[in-house]
């Protein structure tokens, strides 16, 4: 019996410890009417690790029928205020919601930190429920 207890013991504490390791994706999600009154969606990225790599995804549903080759006007500031703005696409927005992958293997280096990205769609409001974005860290094997 006294042999088991601290079996137990840790394997209680690894999965304490491994519940508390920091997640890899942060997804989120603002709704239309919750966006500023421009209808730009404003999202805030933790890109704090930098060895790490990062995916960004977008995903968005349309209110009514599709939405095809849904432009976005997309602005980053990275966190010493430097920004850069570019237009991408979605090329298909479903009513049942749909993702695309935006860039792939960001690596922050020397701007590590709270990298802030907003979205302006084209399309009239009332088009879509909203949008959101996935931000996936990796580990790009060169530690």
């Amino acid at each position: 019996m006294r042999l088991r207890y601290p079996l137990f013991l840790c394997l209680i504490i690894s999965v304490l410890l491994y519940s508390c390791s920091e997640p890899l994706s942060s997804y989120q999600f603002v709704r239309e009417d919750k966006c500023a009154s421009e209808g730009v969606y404003v999202f805030h990225l933790d890109m704090s690790d930098s060895l790490a790599v990062y995916d960004v995804s977008i995903y968005s549903s349309a209110q009514k029928g599709r939405v095809e080759n849904l432009e976005l006007l997309a602005r980053w500031i990275a966190p010493d205020g430097q920004s850069f703005s570019e237009t991408v696409y979605m090329k298909d927005v479903e009513r049942k919601g749909s993702r695309e992958l935006y860039r792939s293997s960001i690596r922050p280096l020397h701007q590590s930190g709270e990298w802030i990205l907003s979205l302006k769609p084209s399309v009239e409001r009332g088009r879509l429920s909203g949008l959101g974005v996935i931000c996936t860290k990796r580990d790009d094997g060169t530690r």
